[in-house]
């Protein structure tokens, strides 16, 4: 029996490696890797910070 069920595996994989190679959080990348993953990119943000990243969009 499996202790932790992870949804989006792939999308928080990525979100994982992305996070070793960058200084993005963890957190922002989740958002933006789960939202590509069903087809939402890009994401709107107002952290100019995550803005610089492929995956958001500042508004």
């Amino acid at each position: 029996m499996p202790l932790l069920e992870i949804e989006k595996a792939e999308a928080v994989f990525k979100a994982l490696l992305d996070a070793k190679k960058s200084n993005f959080n963890l957190a922002d990348l989740l958002i933006a890797h789960c939202s590509k993953a069903a087809g939402g990119e890009p994401v709107l943000t107002f952290d100019k910070r995550a803005a610089k990243h492929r995956l958001f969009q500042q508004i």
